[in-house]
């Protein structure tokens, strides 16, 4: 909505400043008005493209994209041929901008060139054909073109080499490699344990291999502990997961007594999963493990499957069958875990390197790092944030390179953060949280868009397009151990 968030700078309250990371912050509605009683619209003005303190966010960049002045058609990708239009008013694109363009294979540049001739009017159009001589796609290979054009001279707004418009697309020649399969001759073991404990008989199934152990608990269905070479890497295996920390959209359109979003509640305690059999075989050097149950909450049953290889790496398929309640529609599809401390360093192969959503995802596809503390973003007020979606694979490494890789069948979403979800939604403000070491992981199929048209009413939700309908789904991905 606005340009810049307006918040009143103060001083963090002295009870959070040995936590915070912070010496001040920008209050809003409520901060003084609760304490006397006195009606306010809460964050309703912290809603720029920009913070209070001018720390762009990340819907910037969007605009950003949206706003460009030079555009790209492609008008045939296998024969190389596009159009480029300068929506320029009055600039010829010459005088402006120079063009580049770069071939990138499985996210990274492997061919580049210069887009020589923009001589293009202001409200015109010129087609060009791009000569790819030394372009060879190879089989199970990925391939993107990404167009970039930057100002031809300094402006009082940026300097020269700023860019102004990009357009990427993706290669006919590109093929989908999918997970694949895994040559690995040594097959790993498994053994059945079962422990009286003071409040509970705890069941474990223990399945390991020369260089890595797995914990799958028989009751909660769930890969309890992961170890590799005696490091711990996974402290939480994967559990279902429905909802997301409310955004502002989400909020506004529920403290407008929208019945819709009041009802997305309900998906918050959706992943209480309730298992009914958990089983295990051997099939082809690999250890199955399959626990099926119901989720009593929205009337679903539930499924989790596990292939465990000979060294280490673990398929997991997640499968919900809709039950035949009227259900609203899910923030979330995926599933959510704990990795252990450490594994800091985050690598993607995907949109970037801002974060997208569904209905926010116009960045550019590449091979991005970052750390998992670099992708919060500080909203005035703590919500779902630094998501990745349409993602390829993704790493968390620490600072020797070991820790895991997540790859999928398909596209998935990720999104990494050191704060525990309840204290996100308990918290106004940021100085409130508290990091852990742990990373709080969600490895998702697909995740609802931001939101609508207006920020409160029915008009907050997420247009029809990205939103996320109560029904049958299955999705799969890979984690693997790096070394």
């Amino acid at each position: 909505w606005d340009w810049m968030d307006q918040g009143l700078k103060q001083d963090v309250p002295e009870v959070y400043r040995a936590t915070s990371a912070h010496d001040h912050f920008y209050a809003y509605g409520g901060w003084w008005e609760n304490a006397k009683g006195v009606r306010h619209d809460g964050n309703f003005c912290m809603n720029g493209l920009v913070a209070s303190d001018m720390t762009p966010h990340p819907g910037l960049n969007t605009i950003k994209y949206f706003y460009r002045n030079i555009h790209v058609e492609a008008l045939d990708l296998s024969a190389n041929k596009f159009r480029i239009t300068n929506w320029f008013d009055f600039s010829n694109a010459a005088g402006m901008v120079k063009g580049k363009w770069e071939i990138l294979e499985d996210g990274r540049p492997v061919l580049k060139g210069e887009i020589g001739d923009l001589d293009i009017p202001a409200r015109s159009a010129k087609d060009i054909q791009l000569d790819l001589g030394e372009f060879s796609p190879q089989p199970g290979k990925e391939y993107h073109i990404t167009f970039s054009f930057a100002l031809l001279n300094d402006q009082f707004y940026a300097s020269a080499g700023h860019e102004l418009a990009w357009d990427q697309f993706r290669l006919p020649q590109s093929s989908n490699k999918g997970l694949g399969k895994i040559n690995v001759t040594d097959s790993p073991k498994w053994k059945f344990v079962q422990a009286m404990l003071p409040y509970k008989t705890k069941r474990e199934i223990t399945v390991w291999g020369k260089d890595f152990s797995i914990v799958f608990d028989d009751i909660t269905g769930r890969l309890e502990k992961y170890y590799f070479h005696d490091e711990m890497l996974i402290k939480w295996g994967p559990q279902p997961d429905f909802w997301r920390v409310t955004t502002d959209n989400d909020r506004g359109a529920e403290q407008e007594g929208n019945y819709v979003i009041k009802e997305l509640a309900l998906w918050e305690n959706a992943s209480d999963w309730v298992i009914d059999e958990m089983t295990i075989e051997e099939q082809d050097n690999t250890i199955v493990v399959v626990a099926s149950g119901k989720l009593p909450v929205v009337g679903a049953e539930y499924t989790q499957t596990y292939i465990v290889y000979g060294d280490g790496t673990v398929d997991v398929t997640c499968s919900y069958k809709a039950g035949e309640m009227k259900l609203p529609i899910v923030p979330r599809l995926g599933t959510n875990m704990v990795v252990s401390p450490g594994y800091e360093n985050l690598e993607w192969y995907g949109p970037g390197e801002y974060p997208t959503y569904i209905d926010r995802n116009v960045e550019k596809v590449g091979v991005y790092s970052s750390t998992v503390a670099g992708e919060w973003v500080d909203y005035s007020r703590p919500q779902e944030n630094g998501y990745k979606s349409d993602t390829r694979w993704f790493k968390l490494t620490n600072n020797e390179g070991k820790g895991l890789l997540f790859t999928a069948d398909s596209l998935i979403g990720f999104g990494a953060s050191h704060y525990e979800r309840n204290n996100i939604k308990e918290s106004s403000y940021s100085f409130e949280l508290t990091a852990h070491p742990e990373i709080f992981l969600n490895v998702d199929h697909k995740q609802m868009g931001l939101g609508g048209t207006t920020s409160w009413g029915h008009r907050a939700l997420p247009l029809k397009d990205y939103r996320i309908n109560n029904q049958d789904y299955s999705f799969s991905y890979r984690i693997s151990p790096l070394n």
